[in-house]
């Protein structure tokens, strides 16, 4: 009997066995389950709070986009979308005189470059790159005949702003002459088939002229009854009978000071970043 009743507490105990060793592999895979659940319950969050961050920067992004772009010219907030969300490179050449440059060798930093540096600021990206095609002191007929214009297409840019080296030519080249230089190298551009954007600007105001702001005039003129594109920056100056334009235009050589410059240069700004 005793040993009978030593077998029923072996077998009792192994069942008890059997049913705690389930019921434990139970509890732990309850447990597995819950903490599986809370992992992907919080990875899951994790990327619904990383999907709202994404979308909220994209919103923000398209709102500074928007608000810099507000009332450009279609053709050139296409070209600055392309820079701006598709890290797309924007080539400005500007092509004129010894205007655009230093050309005293001041130590004067000329407005393409303060214009690179400015927009890139402006957009928080290193999105453009202005290049410097200068002819010096040559007139339109010199630039025409040594074909230095051909060195803008070199450069293969998506925006040319041409000054048409009117102050090199008084005294020199006929104003009609001059237009009819312009209008012979824009046909060659076009002719080229090089996609990109053509400004006509003029050169800096020079304090005390009479004539000079005459011919300012009809080569604005001239653009405009030829459809191209011009870039009036002289509303942004001083009137050239006001002592207020010493301060940026030498009036020993004639040329932009720093100050002027930095005047030319936040005149075409507004080009392409809304003022």
């Amino acid at each position: 009997m005793k040993k009978g009743l030593f077998m029923f507490f072996v077998i009792i105990s192994i069942i008890l066995v059997i049913i705690g060793r389930n019921s434990y592999g139970t509890k732990l895979d309850t447990i597995a389950e819950t903490a599986h659940k809370e992992l992907a319950a919080a990875v899951l969050a994790q990327e619904q709070k990383a999907e709202e961050v994404r979308i909220l920067e994209e919103e923000r992004v398209q709102s500074e986009f928007d608000r810099l772009t507000s009332g450009l010219s279609d053709s050139i907030k296409q070209l600055v979308e392309r820079g701006y969300f598709y890290d797309e490179e924007i080539h400005i050449v500007a092509f004129g005189s010894r205007l655009i440059t230093d050309s005293q060798n001041e130590g004067i930093t000329p407005w393409p470059d303060l214009l690179e540096q400015q927009l890139n600021e402006a957009y928080e990206k290193s999105m453009f790159q202005v290049s410097t095609v200068s002819v010096g002191g040559l007139t339109s007929l010199q630039v025409l005949g040594d074909r230095r214009y051909e060195e803008v297409l070199s450069l293969s840019p998506d925006i040319v702003i041409i000054e048409p080296f009117v102050w090199n030519n008084i005294g020199e080249v006929a104003t009609h002459d001059t237009h009819i230089v312009l209008s012979m190298i824009m046909e060659a551009y076009e002719e080229a088939d090089e996609n990109f954007t053509i400004y006509v600007q003029p050169p800096h105001p020079v304090f005390g002229t009479h004539f000079y702001p005459l011919y300012v005039e009809q080569l604005k003129d001239y653009a405009l009854e030829n459809g191209y594109n011009y870039i009036d920056h002289w509303s942004d100056w001083p009137d050239v009978e006001s002592d207020d334009l010493l301060l940026y235009v030498n009036q020993e050589h004639q040329m932009p000071t720093q100050e002027g410059h930095e005047r030319w240069s936040s005149s075409i700004m507004k080009l392409f970043v809304n003022p």
